[in-house]
């Protein structure tokens, strides 16, 4: 039987090509919908998972929680490079008060010295051994160029030279200025430092087994000044110095014997230990005495440094003027001081 045309007749939508597009576009974005809800949903699941296995590792505190770091610079490992470069005796930053001069060093170079030196600077060891040096010996008590101010903010200070007989400025302590331009440094053209003169500075303290971080340093003059306890042992890694003058101090206890191992000494001045009747201020008003041992924290008269002069005097072969009077040195002076060729001046009592 014939069908009749209808012109007006649609087709079915299942054989609308466009119906057909639009449809199968649809059902793919219903797809990739699911797809991503079921990986969403797989990726939070793990992740639970984790947080509850680490929940459980460590559900028991450990002893000491090991602080973040705190600043780029401490992340590159500034604290450790100090720790392993600088400090001796197998100490270590954690166990240190916060008002020990390492740590307030430490401190100051990570978060107040605008130089912002690196874990690879090389003047990173010479800065921070001076800066230890600065808090050791309080040098916002100095009578010139060692207090920086509040924050930091004081960097010049105008020194008149007899010698030169004019007004000259250097960088004030713990300034952000180059060390090699503080009050009293000098340094080679590399920027290394190689003397440190600060005589009559009212520098009150106790040296220091950090000055080894200096390790080219020719010339430490540090007399007329306050500083009491005993000369440290490490003294004897500066085996560049030339002179060493410690004269008019209120030093105590025995010359350590690793002195003999500064081969190059010239000049050794430790004169004067007892009997300069020395008191110096330090900032917080605490008055330090030199007759008293450890500058009057002990109430017993100090007596200088002690020991004799042994055989191994003789390793000072470069030795040209030895001062050591007004000390409490006994003993017989070994022969082998004769062998010392360029010595012109030797006084022990």
């Amino acid at each position: 039987q014939a069908v009749e045309y209808d012109p007006d007749a649609k087709p079915p939508l299942h054989k609308n090509r466009r119906f057909r597009v639009y449809t199968y576009f649809a059902l793919f974005l219903i797809f990739i919908v699911f797809v991503l809800v079921v990986v969403y949903i797989t990726s939070m699941t793990k992740e639970a998972e984790v947080k509850d296995n680490i929940i459980r590792l460590t559900s028991q505190p450990t002893p000491k929680a090991t602080s973040p770091p705190t600043t780029f610079r401490e992340a590159q490992g500034l604290i450790e490079q100090l720790q392993d470069g600088v400090l001796l005796r197998n100490e270590n930053f954690e166990d240190m008060q916060v008002t020990d001069p390492r740590v307030m060093a430490l401190d100051w170079i990570l978060h107040e010295d605008e130089q912002r030196l690196v874990s690879d600077s090389i003047n990173l060891y010479q800065r921070y051994g001076l800066a230890v040096l600065a808090y050791a010996m309080d040098s916002k008590a100095w009578f010139n160029c060692g207090n920086p101010g509040e924050n930091f903010t004081e960097t010049s200070c105008s020194i008149y030279s007899s010698v030169m007989n004019q007004t000259v400025d250097y960088g004030v302590w713990l300034s952000g200025e180059s060390e090699c331009d503080w009050f009293g440094v000098k340094c080679s053209g590399d920027g290394i430092v190689r003397s440190v003169t600060l005589i009559n500075n009212n520098l009150v303290g106790v040296l220091p087994h950090e000055l080894t971080a200096l390790r080219f340093l020719q010339m430490l003059a540090l007399a007329g000044n306050c500083i009491y306890g005993t000369i440290p042992e490490e003294i004897g890694q500066l085996d560049h110095l030339l002179s060493l003058e410690l004269h008019e101090n209120g030093l105590s206890g025995v010359m350590p014997s690793t002195m003999y191992q500064l081969e190059k000494l010239q000049l050794l001045n430790l004169a004067k230990q007892y009997g300069v009747d020395r008191v110096c201020q330090q900032s917080n008003g605490t008055k330090i005495y030199t007759n008293y041992k450890h500058g009057g924290f002990v109430r017993e008269f100090n007596v200088g440094l002690t020991g004799k002069l042994g055989s191994e005097v003789g390793k000072w072969k470069s030795m040209k003027g030895m001062y050591l009077s007004e000390n409490s040195f006994t003993g017989e002076i070994a022969e082998d001081i004769g062998n010392l060729r360029y010595l012109t001046f030797f006084s022990r009592q």
